[in-house]
């Protein structure tokens, strides 16, 4: 009987929590936008109305979403990512980001129900307390970027990390989960969490769901899927070999850059599927410091920032502090590139843009587009790379050689004021990167922008798009 009540109180408390608890008008902000949905979920607002979720619907602070026999994904507005699972019920609790993080970012989320992967952004990368998600059970706190949460069905809160070390909290103790490891919070929340060898588990998508793209794709089986152009797992870790292709992007004040791996590149990746050195034909590139947002997707292709010190090839050992950051994507570029068709890619994932000088905070990519027009041979490519108060319009291109890319193009202001050196008017910008997966089914780009001032600042990131 214990255990029977604590389940209803706590799931009505979280129900309470997610549909009152916001009716405050001062949490009305834009959270995050659905990038994708298939089969059958809705939306709950604070008032109580639900409608239809749809792809490009705005996700506000407070919002229910509820998957039935569908899934959605959810890209917040500092980078971070949701992904909901069938028969989930997801609530944003308290959501705050102004496009830096200065103490005031919070991602309070509550999950009643289902299963949830997420990858975090900028919310909780220096203060792990701005993120969390509670269950029925526990609180999932972070020092990391990602994992997979699950309500069992009796309400035990298993969880499993794919990067960096999740924290799993509930009234009786609490325990670190780093990746590749699980985690349970039983139901009686007098017993404390406990490691696990108990894994979560997604249900296979709808057989009729058969050309929707999202982390977690199964076959109807069950089994994970083989990557092509209709199937996809995001969050696969890379794994170390030969083969690869690093584009790269970064900028001091003693140095910027932009560029790629010399030739094929023999890649070296840690268990969260981290680039941390690649050898090539000018020698060995390492990292020692911190890894900072990124993911990998399909296996195939990842990117990230790094601060710290980067070792070049012996030629050049800048470091790099949290306001800036040595930009990349890698993966094992397309064998077999498509001869035609015009084909949009959406954008999946980014780093953070950084400037040069370490003057100004790392701002979010809040806009990206790329189409690819194998036909012509030609890419084109529109950013906008935002922050504290003002951002940029990039318009770039570049022909296509091989799985590879290297063009550029113009940067202008796009709204506010930004400090003198990064001012920007008639700017040039560029990019480099490459496609990545059977049947060119992604991109990576490393890309740059270059102030027209009298003292240049560079802007520096990287981003990931997907067919």
């Amino acid at each position: 009987m214990k255990t029977t009540t604590f389940r209803l109180s706590s799931r009505g408390a979280l129900i309470a929590m997610i549909s009152v608890a916001f009716a405050n008008q001062a949490f009305a902000n834009t959270a995050g936008r659905v990038q994708f949905v298939a089969g059958e979920a809705s939306l709950r607002s604070t008032g109580g109305q639900e409608r239809p979720l749809a792809q490009g619907v705005e996700v506000m602070n407070g919002d229910t979403l509820i998957t039935r026999n569908g899934r959605a994904q959810i890209r917040f507005t500092d980078g971070g990512f949701v992904s909901l699972q069938p028969n989930t019920e997801f609530g944003v609790r308290e959501y705050r980001y102004d496009g830096k993080a200065d103490g005031s970012e919070r991602g309070f989320f509550a999950l009643v129900r289902g299963a949830m992967r997420t990858v975090t952004g900028a919310i909780g990368r220096f203060n792990r307390n701005a993120y969390q998600v509670r269950t029925p059970t526990a609180t999932v706190g972070i020092r990391g970027t990602g994992g997979l949460i699950e309500i069992l069905p009796d309400l035990a809160t298993l969880i499993r990390g794919s990067s960096g070390t999740w924290i799993l909290t509930n009234p009786a103790g609490q325990i670190d989960v780093p990746a590749g490891t699980a985690g349970m919070a039983p139901p009686d929340p007098k017993a404390p969490p406990t490691p696990t060898d108990q894994q979560p588990s997604v249900p296979p998508p709808p057989v009729s769901d058969a050309t929707f793209r999202q982390s977690d794709k199964t076959t109807e089986t069950g089994a994970a899927c083989v990557v092509t152009a209709t199937c996809e797992s995001l969050g696969t870790p890379l794994i170390s070999g030969p083969g690869f292709l690093v584009s790269f992007a970064y900028g001091t004040t003693t140095g910027s850059s932009i560029g790629s791996s010399t030739g094929p590149a023999d890649a070296v990746f840690n268990g969260a599927g981290q680039l941390t050195a690649w050898t090539d034909s000018s020698g060995i590139t390492s990292f020692t410091g911190t890894h900072l947002e990124g993911t990998a997707v399909a296996g195939v292709m990842g990117w990230g920032r790094w601060i710290g010190s980067v070792d070049l090839g012996g030629r050049l050992t800048p470091t790099f502090g949290v306001n800036e950051g040595f930009h990349y994507v890698a993966g094992l570029p397309t064998a077999s590139i498509p001869m035609s068709g015009n084909i949009p890619f959406t954008l999946i994932g980014a780093t953070n843009p950084t400037g040069s000088d370490g003057t100004i905070l790392p701002g979010t990519l809040t806009f990206g587009s790329l189409t690819a027009d194998f036909t012509g041979g030609r890419v084109t490519v529109s950013l906008t790379p935002s922050f504290a108060t003002w951002s940029y319009n990039v318009s770039m291109t570049a022909n296509i050689s091989g799985a590879s890319m290297s063009g550029g193009g113009t940067a202008s202001v796009a709204s506010g004021l930004p400090p003198a050196n990064y001012d920007c008017c008639g700017c040039s910008a560029s990019f480099e990167g490459a496609f990545f997966g059977a049947g060119a089914s992604h991109v990576g780009i490393a890309y740059q922008l270059s102030t027209g001032t009298s003292v240049p600042a560079k802007i520096s990131g990287a981003a990931a798009f997907q067919q």
